[in-house]
């Protein structure tokens, strides 16, 4: 199926970027980007990591695991309606190799021609298991599980009321000189589906790739190529591309600030276009 090529695809060319991994453990092609340090050693990065220089995407999920608040918006058009929504996220490293996220999405959606409805959307709670052992070789790979949780309201559209979802994932980053990248691979199981609903979905997959420059050493333009596919009945593939930029205004770089679009590449699509922002805050 061409979902089922695209993960191999997808995971074939995370185990090339771990293969063509650089051997210097502290040759530091982007001096101006400072090296992160370990939580609790006294560096005022106290959310950072040693030798890991990984900078958050917007779209695509960072593989690190950190102590951060975070602020997302999300606007998108569908052509017959719009949809905002706010995201509050909060994540807890109980050490440098695992963390405990949550997230809370506020959703705003306005049909063309209907009554606007807002609520609480499904909620994620997420465990990210990260390994050090290839940080001499500029790669860092996690793996974890989500579980999204059934608060939304599916009277208003918005989100389900009654289906939970296990997803478990794995995510690379790779860092050489002023480039960064990040691949994650996810795969959604949908439980507690009414019969018609069961019927349709099967299990989803999600994907997708960042590629990150460093323009400036508090600047950096960034590409994002995303998408899931649901395999079922009917199965649909929807693939996006994001581009943006992010910046650090402080000198630790304890606060990282994104922008940027999102465009869908294929016929199945969820809007036509989305603005995204994000505003990351490190402890």
């Amino acid at each position: 199926m061409k979902s089922l090529a695209l993960l191999s695809l997808m995971s074939a060319a995370l185990l090339v970027t771990v293969a063509r991994a650089q051997n210097a453990a502290h040759d530091h092609d982007h001096a101006d980007v400072p090296l992160h340090a370990p939580a609790g050693s006294g560096s005022h990065s106290g959310h950072a990591h040693p030798g890991v220089n990984l900078t958050h995407p917007i779209v695509v999920e960072s593989p690190l695991p950190e102590t951060k608040l975070a602020a997302k918006y999300h606007f998108s058009d569908g052509g017959e309606g719009t949809e905002h929504e706010a995201e509050l996220e909060a994540e807890y490293a109980f050490t440098r190799n695992f963390s405990i996220e949550a997230v809370l999405p506020y959703v705003l959606v306005n049909p063309d021609g209907g009554e606007s409805e807002s609520g609480l959307s499904d909620a994620i709670l997420a465990f990210k298991l990260a390994s050090y052992d290839w940080v001499d070789h500029h790669v860092l790979p996690a793996v974890g599980v989500e579980v999204i949780l059934p608060t939304g309201d599916e009277e208003k559209g918005i989100g389900s009321d009654h289906i939970v979802e296990i997803e478990p994932f794995v995510r690379v980053g790779f860092w050489s000189g002023p480039f960064e990248f990040i691949g994650s691979v996810g795969i959604g199981f949908p439980f507690n589906q009414t019969d018609e609903e069961d019927a349709e979905e099967d299990f989803e997959i999600a994907y997708g790739v960042s590629s990150l420059y460093h323009v400036a050493p508090s600047f950096q333009a960034l590409v994002e190529v995303h998408g899931d596919s649901v395999l079922g009945k009917e199965d649909q593939s929807a693939l996006y591309i994001s581009p943006g930029v992010t910046l650090q205004p402080l000198d630790d770089k304890s606060i990282n600030i994104g922008i940027g679009a999102t465009l869908p590449l294929t016929e199945d699509r969820d809007f036509d276009y989305a603005i995204n922002v994000m505003t990351i805050i490190h402890f």
